[in-house]
């Protein structure tokens, strides 16, 4: 399965390959989702902001980060994870 070209609404610039990159937990520490993939994506009405989407296995959007620059929305991915391998979309 092709990783899609927008979530959201958004274009997705890079994606990471299929991985264990943690969870997203509610206020109480429940584990609301499990990360399976991350990508860094702009919306075309403004294409010098971007966004890291934190997605599940089915590539639904879980949540997101606003963020000044792909190299920012790549470190903070970096924090949950070492073993990223980013892809051009």
């Amino acid at each position: 399965m092709m990783f899609p070209e927008k979530l959201d609404g958004a274009d997705v610039l890079y994606y990471t390959e299929k991985g264990d990159y943690g969870t997203v937990n509610d206020t109480n520490g429940k584990i609301c989702d499990y990360v399976s993939y991350f990508a860094v994506c702009s919306y075309s009405s403004d294409k010098n902001k971007y966004y890291l989407f934190l997605c599940d296995e089915c590539f639904d959007v879980i949540t997101d980060w606003f963020c000044d620059s792909v190299e920012e929305c790549m470190q903070i991915a970096s924090n949950h994870s070492r073993e990223i391998v980013w892809h051009k979309c």
